[in-house]
């Protein structure tokens, strides 16, 4: 993998309610030289983002408070952060039906 020049590494944003799923994503990008933060739910990532967008939004799809759809919708919902790259992945029926 391409590692990056620490002042312009790309920003990776995750939401995800599970910490341990956070964590392990958090390190595989780190490792490949992303800047990783996180999100535990949909206000906070929100919140986050509209501080200062990020490059990429990876967001589970089924989470205690939202689903991924309504978090992208949360997210697309304002002019400054209308655009940019969202992933939604999730496991349904204890299978792994990967990312959209």
């Amino acid at each position: 993998m391409m590692k990056f020049n620490p002042q312009t590494r790309p920003r990776i944003l995750l939401v995800d309610d599970e910490t341990e799923l956070r964590m392990l994503t958090e390190m595989i990008f780190s490792d490949e030289g992303y800047e990783v933060s996180h999100a535990a739910d949909v206000k906070e990532a929100v919140r986050l983002h509209r501080e200062n967008p990020f490059d990429l939004i990876i967001a589970e799809l089924i989470m205690k408070d939202r689903n991924g759809f309504e978090t992208l919708a949360e997210l697309f919902s304002t002019e400054k952060t209308a655009f940019f790259p969202f992933r939604i992945c999730g496991v349904l029926s204890g299978r792994h039906h990967g990312c959209k």
